[in-house]
């Protein structure tokens, strides 16, 4: 083989392992939604609170799985890294 169709060959490699990386991302991104944060083994589950019953004051997000206040530029929660938003 020619070395321009190494080329073709390793770039069209290139472009479906990105379609599946895709398709794996939209897959799990989908599937968390509406998750529940469940406890680590070992960890009791009053280790996880509830809610808080206050709103979020302007500079902070509060993570909607354990209630822990959060930085409005994570997209992670701290505390349990539940997804925020």
């Amino acid at each position: 083989m020619a070395s321009w169709e190494w080329i073709a060959l390793g770039l069209a490699f290139l472009a479906l392992l990105q379609l599946v990386a895709l398709q794996y991302a939209r897959r799990t991104s989908s599937d968390d939604e509406g998750a529940t944060v469940q406890p680590a083994a070992g960890v009791p589950a009053e280790a996880i609170r509830e809610r808080p019953d206050h709103e979020p004051t302007g500079d902070e997000i509060v993570c909607r799985h354990c209630g822990t206040p959060n930085d409005p530029t994570f997209t992670y929660c701290r505390q349990c890294v539940g997804q925020l938003g």
